[in-house]
């Protein structure tokens, strides 16, 4: 809210006035499914069609896994705006959309990315969500695995000496729990993404460390080296998501490593390697998005334009 206040004409979400402007719409334009006033009750009146007002799905990231409560059993999404020619192939076959529903215009963000080369060295650390972090316990045990990353000897040494600042980002589920460990270098910062501008970072990332963030891909279309630290795959496969069309180890665009050791070795490749990216992962990056110019959110209009209102 803070950050869209400042343009004015903002209502506050589950306010009356959201409820009236709800109701009242003639159409709406989402980035989450939840983007209502009261989640179980607009659940059942759009899945239903008892409110026949269209929805757009501006979406919040690539669509990479196979995502069931995306389903248009689960949605009834009017339209669904994919950002890359694979992601949209996949919807259409899986997701259950007639295919007028859905649509690859590219994403409305893609036109304030910043193709050219940062000239800081900045490093985007963004881990994604666990369903399986519940208490503060859960929280820590899960850190861990990034504290012995940021406070690695090696590491804060090498990135003081190279004047490189980390980025630690952290989901906004995560904003609840405590952050109790101590960083030993001013050149890290933390933060949740909800109280910052993730394109900005994203703009002056110059390496980003994911395990499975659909941020990878906004690295991916400035063609920007990524490392993979998924150390608990098998784990996020059965109890999050679902493996759908984008395969890691055949379609990904950076090495995958279990082991925060290899992390760090990585970190110094890059830098040492004025984070050039492998030319395996630059073709890659090059053949997943097929369109890309600045007419995102042209397209995006046209599509919205031509949907008849309720």
């Amino acid at each position: 809210y803070k950050k869209v206040e400042p343009y004015g004409n903002i209502i506050q979400h589950r306010s009356w006035k959201h409820w009236i402007y709800y109701l009242n719409s003639k159409k709406i334009i989402v980035t989450q499914k939840y983007a209502n006033p009261s989640l179980a009750l607009f659940y059942f009146l759009h899945t239903k069609k008892i409110i026949k007002t269209p929805r757009i799905f501006l979406q919040h990231g690539i669509t990479k896994d196979d995502a069931e409560l995306y389903y248009y059993k689960r949605t009834n999404f009017r339209l669904f705006i994919c950002g890359a020619k694979r992601e949209y192939d996949y919807i259409k076959e899986k997701f259950g959309y007639p295919n007028e529903n859905v649509v690859y215009t590219g994403f409305a963000r893609f036109d304030n990315l910043d193709l050219r080369k940062p000239n800081n060295k900045t490093i985007l650390i963004a881990p994604t969500w666990r369903k399986w972090i519940k208490t503060q316990d859960d929280f820590e045990n899960f850190m861990q695995n990034y504290y012995k990353i940021i406070n690695d000897d090696r590491l804060v040494r090498f990135i003081e000496e190279n004047d490189i600042n980390i980025e630690l980002i952290l989901h906004k589920n995560m904003k609840k729990f405590n952050i109790v460990n101590k960083f030993s270098s001013s050149n890290i910062c933390i933060n949740h993404n909800e109280d910052i501008d993730i394109q900005d970072l994203i703009n002056k990332a110059s390496l980003l460390i994911t395990d499975y963030s659909s941020i990878y891909f906004d690295i991916a279309y400035l063609k920007r080296p990524i490392i993979f630290y998924q150390f608990d795959y098998e784990k996020y496969r059965k109890l999050q998501l679902q493996n759908g069309y984008f395969s890691y180890t055949e379609d990904g665009f950076g090495d995958i490593f279990n082991s925060y050791n290899k992390v760090i070795e990585k970190i110094f490749y890059y830098v040492e390697n004025d984070f050039n990216i492998e030319n395996k992962y630059s073709n890659r990056m090059d053949n997943f998005f097929e369109r890309k110019d600045k007419n995102n959110c042209f397209r995006i209009l046209k599509e919205i334009e031509k949907i008849k209102n309720a």
